[in-house]
């Protein structure tokens, strides 16, 4: 198995953040097509999901909170916030798929390696229920630490200590304890490093995905001031808010997952020279499934025959 620049991938090596945030640029390029379509699969109907339940009931999160404050009627309020809550529950919930599935594909960018869409998602799927409660222990428990205030600075090292559970539950195939349990000794010791990476890159998304939304609002503000406020135009500008967030999503949501998958394989090249085990003869691709070996009875050669009795002196 070829790995490393000659095969398109990148050489392994330890990665200062200077170069992780090369290669995720250079991996996002030439995984353009497969990751933007990996996240358009999920991104799409779940932003025309949204759209259109925020046609049908008029309401979207900021709407509720505004008419909450204007004293609107808690009825019609509450059955709102209900079709918007269970709406984002559905979309987190589907964009797990997407999250696996970008992973793949990233960890085969590196490794020079095409992986296509359908193996991608069929990978992800398999690892579901996975993904879903890591991601729900690790949410939960940052979200109440983040609540209290005084937690925070505690959510932020446990946070960074999980931050790659989720590449090791698709490179890995780790039940979802386990994989945050491994997390967190793969980031032991490099929390701070981990963190200057993750805020760059955050603000570097937060920057991409932004434009394409702001772009449309500050139009589409402009017209509905002139069109004097009415609730057409302004239920108009949240759906088009809807649409043009999933175009940045879309376009530039595989980032941060290519950057997780990058911190993950440096993590393992420091800890545990994954480079050198690559580079041994008979080494699995990384993107290849682990499967456990079939546990089958030692057999044992034949007993030779006794040598040939010669004549007697």
């Amino acid at each position: 198995m070829a790995i490393g620049p000659a095969s398109g991938g990148m050489r392994l090596r330890p990665l200062d953040i200077g170069d992780i945030l090369d290669e995720t640029f250079r991996i996002y390029r030439r995984r353009f097509v497969p990751l933007i379509t990996t996240m358009a699969i999920v991104v799409v109907p779940s932003s025309l999901l949204s759209a259109v339940a925020t046609l049908v009931t008029g309401f979207s999160s900021d709407e509720i909170s505004r008419r909450l404050q204007q004293g609107g009627d808690p009825t019609l309020l509450i059955a709102g916030g209900l079709v918007v809550f269970l709406v984002a529950v559905v979309t987190g919930i589907v964009n797990l798929a997407a999250v696996g599935a970008a992973i793949m594909i990233a960890s085969g960018g590196v490794f020079g390696q095409q992986v296509s869409v359908g193996e991608a998602y069929r990978r992800a799927f398999g690892r579901f229920w996975s993904l879903f409660l890591a991601g729900l222990v690790s949410g939960l428990t940052v979200s109440l630490l983040v609540i209290t205030c005084l937690g925070i600075p505690f959510a932020i090292y446990i946070g960074l200590g999980w931050a790659l559970a989720f590449p090791v539950i698709v490179l890995e195939d780790r039940g979802p304890m386990g994989a945050l349990g491994r997390s967190w000794e793969l980031v032991r010791g490099n929390r701070w490093r981990q963190l200057i990476v993750w805020v760059l890159m955050i603000l570097i998304f937060s920057l991409l995905v932004s434009v394409p939304t702001g772009i449309f609002s500050f139009i589409a503000t402009i017209l509905a001031a002139l069109s004097g406020g009415s609730q057409a135009a302004m239920t108009m500008l949240q759906i088009g808010n809807i649409l043009f967030n999933a175009v940045g999503q879309t376009l530039f949501g595989g980032i941060l997952y290519i950057t997780s998958t990058l911190l993950y394989y440096d993590l393992r090249i420091r800890k545990e020279a994954f480079d050198l085990e690559q580079r041994m003869p008979g080494a699995e691709s990384p993107t290849t499934p682990y499967q456990e070996a079939p546990r089958t009875l030692p057999t044992y050669p034949p007993y030779p025959p006794p040598p040939p009795m010669g004549p007697r002196a």
